[in-house]
């Protein structure tokens, strides 16, 4: 289940949601500290975020009196067996105490070229990593990614933080996801991809994956290619 954020959603049906998942087994996901205009209206319920969101749909629709503290949405996402916290960019320090604390049950979501698009302050990567927190990394939507290609995600983070190892990177989009997801009784279906490298680099193949420019491709289009 994936109620989207505080300002779509209201906090009754988060919890609600949480609760859902709990009882199912279900994993959950939701945005959230994504951006500080968001912050600002979670703390007042007023700022830039609520006047396009009063403009978009109205004041009367609009969910601020309803709206839970930063903590209180990272507290009913720890309800559920699997939770995903997507983005998190500002997160206060009581909300990632608790995310600490429940990291065995929340992972966060970073989504790199999103981030970028909107010029967000740098990405607290260091600080979840120093905290134990499992880091997955997803496209976000396609208005404000280019061509929602989880690939490219990695590639961008490989230049954003080169502190990071290839392996540790190619975490983030395979077992990561995948072993939070086993925590639930999810469906899940394998299918597979076909990553370009450079053939010279045999002993360094994750690192000509990333560092290489081609685009991914399933594994059908690849024998369709080499068919023709």
């Amino acid at each position: 289940m994936s109620p989207h954020a505080p300002y779509t959603t209201t906090g009754l049906l988060v919890q609600k949601a949480a609760e859902r998942c709990c009882v199912e087994n279900w994993p959950l996901m939701m945005h959230l500290a994504e951006s500080k205009d968001e912050v600002e209206w979670l703390q007042t319920g007023r700022g830039h975020l609520q006047d396009f969101m009063e403009e978009v749909v109205g004041a009367d629709l609009l969910s601020t009196k309803q709206r839970l503290s930063m903590v209180e949405y990272v507290a009913a996402l720890a309800k559920s067996p699997c939770s995903f916290l997507v983005h998190g960019n500002y997160l206060d320090d009581v909300s990632l105490a608790l995310l600490e604390k429940e990291r065995d049950k929340i992972a966060v979501v970073f989504c790199p070229r999103t981030h970028a698009h909107f010029g967000h302050d740098s990405y607290p990567m260091q600080a979840f990593r120093d905290r134990g927190i499992q880091i997955c990394l997803g496209t976000d939507s396609r208005a404000s990614n280019p061509d929602l290609s989880i690939l490219e995600e990695a590639r961008l983070v490989r230049k954003a933080f080169p502190q990071l190892g290839s392996e540790e990177i190619f975490r983030m989009i395979t077992s990561n996801p995948l072993e939070h997801l086993k925590r639930t009784s999810f469906a899940m279906n394998v299918s597979w991809t076909a990553i370009p490298c450079d053939a010279s680099r045999p002993t360094d193949v994750l690192d000509s994956l990333l560092d290489d420019v081609r685009s991914a491709m399933t594994i059908e289009c690849l024998l369709a290619e080499l068919n023709t």
